[in-house]
């Protein structure tokens, strides 16, 4: 949980309109305007994952008008995060092609950063899927006009 509630600070510092939900599938709403929110699922990682990997993330179920913000706490100088539309997420696992996306019974495992030297970096395939806080809402909003 403090993972989460350290996101969802994150976000109110950059003025986004971001409520807590407390149901199975989500973590939050954001408003995008008064008419207008998305589903938001978080999920988070602090130290070591039990892979070599630095942001593995397993069990992830897309549904349908959610999106998942990952993000790692250990990835990049000073975090990094990833945000995915689960329509998106789905599509990755079920492409054989792509790697370090994949599609299981119990959900999607995901690895989006890898160890080099002393420091974690996020893989290079999942550069277009990082968003800065700062621009969250822009990316939310150009992403529910695609799906």
């Amino acid at each position: 949980m403090k993972g989460i509630d350290y996101v969802l600070n994150e976000l109110r510092l950059q003025d986004i309109d971001v409520h807590r939900v407390n149901n199975v599938s989500n973590d939050c709403v954001i408003r995008l305007n008064n008419q207008n929110e998305s589903k938001i699922k978080i999920l988070t990682i602090r130290a070591k994952s039990d892979t070599n990997s630095a942001a593995h993330f397993t069990q992830v179920k897309p549904k349908q008008n959610e999106f998942i913000l990952f993000y790692a706490s250990e990835v990049g100088d000073c975090g990094t995060y990833w945000i995915f539309s689960s329509v998106e997420l789905d599509k990755l696992a079920k492409d054989k092609t792509v790697e370090n996306v994949q599609d299981y019974a119990n959900g999607i495992d995901i690895d989006l950063a890898e160890k080099k030297e002393r420091r974690s970096c996020p893989k290079s395939q999942f550069y277009s899927y990082e968003v800065d806080l700062s621009n969250l809402l822009d990316r939310l909003r150009a992403k529910k006009t695609i799906q």
